[in-house]
């Protein structure tokens, strides 16, 4: 249609505007005609003139708008149709692509969250923290170099205990300097902040909390100001709430207090965890270099050593440890596999769409449509499909961020100080899988399309074959892909089902069947003294051994922490020797008081020597035979043999104050610490421990008031008991608590305990496991499509292979063969990559190599056996082609 048809059929054109219009058409076809045009090429001419001249009318009129909105409205419905009428497997492509999107969109936001330390701080940018404890000088000395910190301030933590509820709670409680809140650009949501006054009064304090704290203990923000919360020492004053969601330094931190860093909350502590505010225009390298050329003038007039060095980083950089950031960074690696396999199965869905299409595309352009048009409609159901997509895998994860955040340990919880949300971040990186996914799911098709040859469809009688041909090479490489994908991810997520296996395979070395710890945290206001908590743990051992459904109870640690803090650095004398490690690691040794029923309570087996009795010497020790044999040439070659320690200069540290221990016996190792395991301690010493009887404890010394006016300074009271079953739990937890209200009392099981060690690994296999599944099923699913494809496109082919003397079961493995090979070499490229990314995960496994064997067998097994059952419906129906039918369709 020209444009003077168009401009003349516009609705937005006026009859007296088409009058005038016609008027000067017939003007103009005259004086052609006068000129000697004929008639026809006259009027031909003077519409082209007059349809160009009009341009200036059109575009005042908003006639080109109208035609650029009609062609969109036109597209948009042709879109509409194509998507109908192949809802299913559109339907189908946006399940796929969502899970794989909302699958990414999760394990990005935690990673981002708990890798990441982005603190939500307007200020972030220019905060720095100290490599090093600061006191009271070091502060005023820093705050003296106004060139290079518009502020430096400290917080150490702490926790507090506060009562007045149905129970006490046990809750952290940070320590902060006056400013530094203004440091991190935040203040109060309701309320003040912190003034350096407020730390004058030691007998009622000002405080900040959270708005959760507020909320839970007395229903909203605003009617917790001015209000008073009673704790084991004194009470605190609620002056101000900070906003929902903020945390420093981390998840978990509930109170705020104002900190005199030379007054009595410092007194016993080592210093404080600084941080400074760069002065604006100052870069990083220009501070850490002005920061290491004044530390010798700093630390001579704090009065500490000439050459100590102080070092600053900026705060919000990469935390956790590089075990965990490669364990996240697998967990991503893992989902965007997922996102490519949904990816390339949506070409593979999408080339099946273009390719049945092409003789429709034909007749289309046979009936005036452009090939523009076609394009835009093609890229227009890309766009919608993505976009649908999209918004899907949003609220797919928008509902299940809460389990994820629910699934994750807690420490890794605690870790940050960013809760697990759905932010800009997140969009942006969702928009950037959005534009990938199209080039790689949808671009294709369109490319395909534009360079479609629309002559030779509408030559082809059968309608069923030749169209089908085309793309299959492509078809074949896009499936190839989906298999080398789906076996990665299947051989990683199988090495870290095995390694989970391996880790609750190992023997524990004594009885934890319904083995249960209760433990009291004891406030040291209400318990000053190791005499006051030995009482109250005698006591909860004799209600205990009292209560119905408890077998027997017993003082002692928890299993996999014990011991006290070890004596780090040391150096063992055994047998009045001094003996080194023979390298650069040191020991460090962990004598700890136990009951001398204890070990016989946990059915531990003994190898040598005999248990610890009541009445022995304190010197009587008993050891493991790993430590026996350390040290000894032999389990009973220890028997009778001393050991003590010695620090770096030599003198004797005199555990517990007696000297030498004597070795009376040697039980069979048990797993304490996670000292077996993907993310055991790596600390350059050798850790050793040993048990000695517990001895009658003196009287408290007496305990001045001012020792105990912070508050937070508690103890732990631990008891193991072993009950007939877990239904006991509640009732033995509801009995310790009747024995003092005012404590923090919990039970668990020591198998969850041990179990808790390994949740970071757990999170790990669940996954990667359910990845690996879901793109493993994507994969399958995909060669059967294939499949299904190849047979009906080369119906021909195998119906004159059938007419040549072919039987059906030549024609089944035929069609076997075709899918096997392409199983074949996706399952070959997919475990080479498999031995690249397993080696690069080495550290996280346990019990299992990188190339596990095992696992490349049984994964390689089952792809052959389910493409195979994949295959087999193709197969059959290529088989029952019927040659006749064919040939005469020919």
């Amino acid at each position: 249609m020209s444009l003077w048809d168009r401009l003349l059929r516009s609705r937005r054109v006026t009859r007296e505007v088409r009058d005038e219009l016609r008027a000067h058409l017939d003007e103009r076809v005259d004086d052609l005609v006068e000129d000697g045009v004929p008639e026809v090429e006259a009027y031909r001419r003077a519409r082209v003139e007059l349809g160009n001249a009009t341009r200036a009318i059109e575009d005042s009129r908003g006639i080109w708008a109208s035609r650029v909105l009609d062609q969109l409205a036109r597209d948009l419905r042709w879109t509409w149709r194509g998507l109908r009428a192949r809802r299913g497997r559109a339907v189908l492509a946006g399940v796929l692509l969502a899970l794989a999107v909302s699958a990414n969109v999760l394990v990005f936001v935690a990673v981002d969250a708990l890798v990441f330390d982005r603190n939500p701080y307007p200020n972030v940018r220019q905060l720095v923290t100290f490599d090093r404890w600061l006191v009271a000088a070091d502060l005023a000395e820093w705050r003296r170099q106004p060139d290079l910190f518009a502020s430096v301030e400290g917080w150490f933590s702490g926790t507090t205990f506060l009562l007045g509820a149905d129970r006490a709670e046990h809750l952290s409680l940070v320590n902060v300097t006056p400013g530094l809140f203004e440091s991190l650009g935040v203040r109060p949501a309701w309320g003040r902040g912190l003034t350096r006054d407020d730390s004058a009064r030691m007998d009622e304090q000002a405080v900040l909390v959270s708005a959760a704290l507020a909320r839970r203990r007395f229903g909203s923000p605003e009617a917790s100001l001015d209000q008073l919360i009673p704790t084991a020492a004194a009470p605190l004053r609620v002056v101000g709430v900070m906003p929902p969601g903020f945390s420093f330094p981390s998840n978990g931190s509930d109170i705020w207090r104002v900190l005199d860093p030379a007054g009595p909350l410092m007194r016993n502590r080592a210093g404080l965890s600084g941080i400074g505010r760069v002065q604006d225009g100052m870069s990083f390298s220009t501070l850490a270099q002005a920061v290491t050329q004044r530390s010798p003038a700093v630390a001579a007039s704090t009065g500490v050593a000439k050459d100590i060095v102080y070092k600053v980083q900026p705060y919000g950089l990469v935390r956790g440890g590089r075990d965990r950031v490669r364990m996240f960074d697998v967990l991503l690696g893992a989902a965007l596999c997922l996102l490519l396999t949904a990816c390339v199965n949506v070409l593979n869905l999408e080339l099946t769409v273009v390719l049945g299409r092409v003789r429709t595309f034909a007749v289309q352009s046979a009936l005036g449509a452009s090939r523009g048009t076609l394009i835009r409609v093609a890229v227009l159901e890309g766009l919608v499909l993505v976009g649908a997509s999209g918004l899907a895998a949003w609220l797919l994860a928008t509902l299940t961020l809460p389990a994820l955040g629910a699934a994750l340990p807690e420490p890794l919880r605690l870790s940050t100080s960013k809760t697990l949300a759905l932010d800009g971040r997140a969009m942006v990186y969702m928009l950037v899988m959005a534009i990938a996914i199209w080039v790689i799911a949808a671009l294709p098709p369109v490319i395909y399309t534009s360079r479609l040859d629309l002559s030779k469809p509408l030559k082809i009688d059968d309608r069923s074959t030749s169209p089908r041909r085309v793309g299959t090479r492509v078809r074949r490489v896009v499936t190839i892909a989906q298999v080398a994908l789906a076996v990665l991810l299947v051989i990683v997520g199988g090495l870290y089902v095995r390694t989970y296996s391996s880790l609750l395979a190992q023997p524990k070395g004594f009885d934890s069947t319904n083995l249960a710890s209760v433990s009291m945290a004891l406030p040291m206001r209400f318990y000053p003294s190791a005499v006051s908590m030995r009482q109250l743990s005698d006591a909860i051992v004799e209600r205990l051994r009292a209560q119905p459904g408890v077998v027997d109870a017993i003082d002692g640690p928890t299993p996999p922490s014990i011991g006290n803090s070890p004596t780090v650095g040391v150096r063992m004398v055994i047998d009045d020797q001094v003996r080194d490690a023979g390298t650069s690691r040191t020991f460090a040794l962990a004598v700890t008081e136990i009951d001398p029923r204890y070990l016989q309570f946990l059915q531990v087996p003994l190898v040598a020597g005999r248990w610890l009795a009541q009445g022995d010497d304190p010197t009587a020790a008993v050891v493991s035979d790993r430590v026996a044999t350390r040290f000894w040439p032999s389990v009973e070659a220890a028997i009778g043999g001393t050991f003590d320690a010695v620090d770096q200069s030599g003198r004797r540290t005199r555990m517990w104050g007696s000297g030498a221990h004597r070795v009376v016996g040697v039980f069979a190792d048990y797993r304490t610490h996670d000292r077996d395991g993907p993310y055991a301690s790596r600390a350059p010493w050798e850790e050793i421990d040993a048990f000695v009887a517990r001895q009658p404890l003196a009287p408290p010394p007496t305990v001045g008031p001012g020792e105990l006016d912070t508050g937070g300074s508690y103890g732990i009271v631990g008891v193991l008991a072993r009950l007939d079953s877990h239904e006991r739990a509640n009732a033995v937890l509801a009995a310790v608590r009747r024995i003092d209200p005012r404590l923090t009392t919990s039970i668990e099981f020591v198998d969850d305990v041990y179990a808790e060690q390994y949740r970071t690994t757990l999170l790990a296999t669940r996954i990667v496991g359910g990845f690996a599944v879901t793109s493993f099923i994507i994969a399958m699913a995909g060669l059967y499509g294939v499949m299904a494809f190849l047979v009906a496109g080369r119906t021909r082919e195998i119906g004159i292979r059938m007419a040549l003397g072919a039987d059906r079961a030549r024609i089944g493995r035929f069609v076997m063969g075709s899918s096997l090979r392409l199983v074949f070499a996706g399952a070959t490229i997919g475990i080479a990559a498999a031995v690249l990314v397993s080696r690069a995960i080495a550290s996280q496994l346990f019990g299992v190599t990188p190339t596990d064997p095992t696992t490349y067998v049984t994964v390689a097994f089952v792809t052959i056996v389910t493409a195979s059952l994949a295959t087999w419906q193709p197969a059959r129906r290529a088989a029952r082609v019927d040659p006749v039918q064919t040939l005469r369709a020919e």
